[in-house]
């Protein structure tokens, strides 16, 4: 009697995490997809078995075909926690695990994106991604501002302080790019009365969720 040996196939775990800041509701990123490419050249013109679990190791998709291309090339989306496994694939074949970029999200971490499989062992790569999505709030029209006298024209000394001021002291609100907080209106000696001097505090990066609130103060003490 002979024996033969036939090789065992192997099972590749492409696992993603995402990763949030302060302030940010993991829940409101629960659907979100995010697209990885699976190459395995030896699979070129085939089709394996494939599944995805959650991070609990719940199968949120049973078992359905995977199909690779031409090039060895097969696509899946995956949401945060959720863990794809290929099955099948032959000892000592090649991988490479690409994720396709979106705005707002990069890479933090990332392991095992690429090497070979091995023969009854499930192979393991990671991608781990950190959301920083940023907002910007336009000074030139949301925090503009005139100072019109009446009564009376222009003189040399007229110059008049406006403070920036956030309006709600239970968060705290980012303030302008440049640092200035103060600005000072003016106009020529002379200058017609119901002129206005017109003024504006620059720009503000936002990056953490909030509700921001913002007051312009006449100053008297900065004029």
């Amino acid at each position: 009697n002979g024996k033969l040996s036939v090789a065992q196939p192997g099972t590749l775990a492409v696992t993603k995490e995402l990763q949030l800041p302060d302030g940010y509701n993991a829940a409101d990123f629960a659907n979100e997809e995010f697209d990885f490419t699976v190459t395995v050249p030896d699979a070129a013109n085939s089709v394996l078995k494939a599944e995805v679990k959650n991070a609990a190791g719940e199968v949120v998709a049973s078992s359905f075909d995977l199909a690779f291309d031409a090039n060895g090339e097969a696509r899946q989306s995956l949401k945060s926690g959720e863990m794809l496994y290929v099955y099948g694939i032959a000892d000592g074949a090649a991988y490479k695990v690409s994720e396709t970029q979106r705005a707002g999200f990069t890479q933090a971490e990332q392991a095992g994106l690429e090497g070979t499989v091995s023969a009854g062992e499930t192979t393991e790569a990671k991608v781990v991604n950190a959301y920083a999505a940023t907002g910007m709030l336009n000074g030139a029209t949301a925090l503009a501002g005139e100072k019109v006298l009446t009564g009376r024209s222009w003189l040399s000394g007229d110059e008049f302080a406006f403070k920036l001021v956030n309006a709600n002291s239970a968060v705290a609100a980012p303030m302008p790019d440049d640092g200035v907080v103060i600005k000072k209106a003016s106009q020529p000696e002379g200058t017609s009365d119901g002129t206005p001097a017109s003024f504006n505090f620059g720009n503000i990066t936002y990056t953490q969720p909030g509700i921001y609130v913002y007051e312009i103060h006449e100053s008297a003490t900065d004029s």
